[in-house]
C-alpha cells in the first residue's frame, strides 16, 4: 500500500487490480468517518454506523495494514505543534464510541488534569455526562494534596467528584515495589468499575499517553513477551471484577506528555508532580527516567509506536482466528470450565494454537495478565505431538488435561487457589455475589410446599455464607443424597461453589444441578470470570469486517454485484 494526503489528515491509497489497470481508490484509515478541511468532525459523527457499513459493503477493497492511522500520526508529528486541541480529542475519542457518561480517573498529575479540561469540552460540545473519581493509595505523604487540588477545581467547575481512600501500608511492607504498583492497579480498577456500575451507560477514561504506550511496550520487551503482549495497551479494553464490568477508555494514547503538560500551561491548568513517578523503586520508574535522559528519545518513541501499532494490528488479526475457533470448536461449561476438540486444535498454527491457549488459560482463571509464553508453549507442543501420552500439566494456576470421551477431549480447568479453601464468604438473601472472581451466585428464599418429607428436619436459614466444594464434602454428600449429577472434571468440581448456614451446613449445591438441599433455600450459579474471551474483538476492526465481506462475496461468486458496484465505485 500507499499513503497519500488527503484533506487535513492522511488517508491511505489501496490498490485495485483490475485487468486493465491499477485504480487508486483513497480510504480512510481506523476511523469510521473522515473530515477535510471544509468539514468538521461534528458533521459526521452521527454518520459513523452509516461509514461503517459503507465499508463492510465495497466488497474489491483489498485489506492491507495501515502503516499510519490518524491516532499514530499525532504521536509522531513534532512535539511543536502546542496544546492538545479539542477537534484533536474528537478524532481521537469518537471511534471508540464512548458512552453518554464518561467517568475521568484524576490524580492530579498533568497527564489526567489535561484529559480532565479536554474531557470537559468534549462532554459539553456532545451533551455528555462527565464525573471525576480520584484515589487516595496512601503511600505518599502528599496524596492527600493531589485529591483536594483536584475536588478543588471540579468544584469551581461544577463537575461531580468522588474521592476514594485505600489503606495499602501494610501491604506496602511485605510486597516488592513490582507486586505493590500491581496491587494498586488492582485496587484501583475496582473503585473505577464499581463508579460507573452507578451509572447506567459509562466508561473509565484513563489519562495513559505516548510515553506511557512506549514504556509499557519496553517493560514487556524486556520480559520477553510474545508479539501480541508488545501490541501493549488498547484503546479501548472491557474490563470486569466483583463490582461490575466497565470499559477502559486510553483515547491520549498517541499523544506526547509535552503537548499535555503545554495544554495545562497555556490554560492556566493547575497540576502536581507525582514524586514517585521518579523512584528508582518502581522498574517502569527507572525506564521512564533513562528515557528522559536520551538524547533521541523522541525519535524512539515514534519508532516504538510504530513498532507496537504493528503488533496491536497482528493482535486484531490473531483475536479474530482465536474467536472463530472459540465459537466453532470449543465449548465453555457454566460450571466454570472449557473443552475442546483436540483434532481441531492440532490443526492449528503453532502461533493461533498459542492464542487459544492463551484466552482460555486467562478465561477459566479469571487472570488479568497471560502465563509466562515458555509454559503455554511447552503445553501447546505436547498438545499437538505428544497428545496420546498427554498427561494433566498446571500452568496459570489452571489444569490442561485429556478427556476419553466425545469431541470435546480437552478440558482446561482451574485449581482452586490456597486463599479459597477452608473459606466462607458472607452472602445476602436476593443480592448477587461476583465470587472468585468467576460465579455469580444468587440465593432467594423459598417456600416448600406444605407435606414435604424434609420440612420438619430444616428451617429456613439465618446467615448465609458461600465456599468451595471439597473432595470429602461431596463424597459425604453423595453417601447421604445419592443425587447424580452430569460429568463433572475432578479439578473443577473442587472449585464449585456451595451455600453454607450459619452452623457450617449444606443448604444449596447451585452448580450440581441436585434438588434442593435446604427447601426454604434457592441458589443459581452462572459462570461470568472477570476476563472474558477475545476482548479485543470489542474494538470495532474495519479492515476484518471488510476481509469477511470480501470473502462472503468471492464464495458466493455473486459476478453481477461485483461488477455493478465496481462500476458504481
Amino acid at each position: 500500500h500507499e499513503s497519500a494526503k488527503g484533506g487535513s489528515f492522511p488517508y491511505h491509497v489501496y490498490r485495485e487490480k483490475s485487468s486493465d489497470s491499477d485504480r487508486i481508490l483513497p480510504f480512510p484509515a481506523d476511523l469510521d468517518y473522515y473530515v477535510n478541511e471544509s468539514h468538521q468532525a461534528e458533521q459526521y459523527k452521527e454518520s459513523a454506523a452509516a461509514a461503517q457499513h459503507a465499508v463492510v459493503d465495497h466488497p474489491l477493497l483489498r485489506v492491507t495494514h495501515a502503516s499510519r492511522s490518524f491516532e499514530s500520526q499525532l504521536a509522531f508529528d513534532d512535539l511543536k505543534r502546542g496544546a492538545v486541541t479539542l477537534d484533536e480529542l474528537r478524532l481521537l475519542l469518537l471511534p471508540l464510541e464512548p458512552p453518554r457518561h464518561l467517568v475521568a480517573a484524576v490524580s492530579g498529575g498533568p497527564d489526567s488534569m489535561g484529559m480532565l479540561f479536554l474531557l470537559e469540552q468534549f462532554c459539553k460540545a456532545t451533551d455528555r455526562n462527565l464525573s471525576v473519581v480520584s484515589i487516595d493509595h496512601g503511600l505518599r505523604s502528599t496524596s492527600a494534596d493531589d485529591v483536594k487540588m483536584v475536588r478543588q477545581y471540579c468544584a469551581k467547575r461544577d463537575i461531580p467528584f468522588r474521592a476514594f481512600a485505600i489503606d495499602l501500608t501494610k501491604a506496602k511492607e511485605r510486597l516488592s515495589p513490582g507486586k505493590l504498583q500491581q496491587l494498586c492497579r488492582q485496587e484501583r480498577y475496582k473503585v473505577l468499575v464499581g463508579v460507573t456500575s452507578l451509572h447506567p451507560n459509562s466508561a473509565v477514561v484513563l489519562g495513559h499517553q505516548r510515553e506511557d504506550q512506549v514504556e509499557t511496550f519496553l517493560h514487556r520487551l524486556a520480559m520477553s513477551s510474545t508479539t501480541i503482549g508488545l501490541g501493549s495497551m488498547e484503546p479501548a479494553t472491557p474490563i470486569a471484577n466483583e463490582y461490575g464490568s466497565s470499559v477502559l477508555l486510553r483515547p491520549l494514547l498517541p499523544v506526547p506528555r509535552a503537548r499535555l503538560l503545554q495544554t495545562c500551561e497555556e490554560n492556566n491548568i493547575p497540576y502536581l508532580i507525582d514524586v514517585s513517578n521518579s523512584s528508582k523503586a518502581f522498574v517502569r520508574s527507572r525506564k521512564r527516567v533513562a528515557l528522559s535522559q536520551y538524547d533521541a528519545a523522541n525519535e524512539l518513541n515514534k519508532n516504538v509506536m510504530l513498532l507496537s501499532d504493528h503488533c496491536r494490528e497482528f493482535r486484531w488479526d490473531m483475536t479474530f482466528t482465536t474467536n472463530c475457533f472459540l465459537q466453532q470448536q470449543c465449548h465453555v461449561d457454566t460450571r466454570g470450565f472449557a473443552m475442546f476438540d483436540s483434532d481441531e486444535f492440532r490443526a492449528l498454527p503453532m502461533v493461533e494454537a498459542r492464542s487459544v491457549i492463551r484466552e482460555l488459560l486467562m478465561h477459566i482463571g479469571a487472570r488479568s495478565m497471560p502465563p509466562a509464553s515458555k509454559s503455554m508453549r511447552s503445553v501447546v507442543e505436547d498438545l499437538r505431538e505428544n497428545y496420546k501420552e498427554f498427561s494433566p500439566r498446571t500452568v496459570g494456576g489452571c489444569v490442561v488435561m485429556r478427556k476419553f470421551t466425545d469431541r470435546w477431549n480437552v478440558v482446561i480447568t482451574r485449581e482452586t487457589p490456597t486463599k479459597l479453601k477452608n473459606s466462607r464468604i458472607p452472602i445476602e438473601w436476593d443480592v448477587p455475589l461476583h465470587w472468585d472472581s468467576r460465579f455469580v451466585i444468587t440465593v432467594t428464599r423459598s417456600q416448600p410446599k406444605p407435606g414435604s418429607p424434609s420440612l420438619e428436619d430444616d428451617v429456613p436459614p439465618q446467615k448465609l455464607f458461600v465456599g468451595p466444594l471439597s473432595d470429602t464434602l461431596y463424597a459425604e454428600l453423595r453417601r447421604k443424597y445419592r443425587e447424580e449429577h452430569p460429568p463433572f472434571p475432578l479439578y473443577a468440581r473442587r472449585g464449585a461453589p456451595v451455600i453454607f448456614d450459619e452452623n457450617d451446613n449444606v443448604v444449596a449445591l447451585p452448580s450440581l444441578l441436585w434438588r434442593p438441599i435446604n427447601p426454604y433455600v434457592h441458589a443459581s450459579s452462572m459462570f461470568r470470570s472477570n476476563t472474558p474471551l477475545a476482548r479485543v474483538l470489542n474494538c470495532n476492526n474495519p479492515r476484518r469486517l471488510l476481509a469477511l465481506r470480501v470473502r462472503q462475496l468471492e464464495e458466493e461468486s455473486l459476478a453481477a454485484q461485483v461488477e455493478s458496484e465496481t462500476l458504481s465505485i
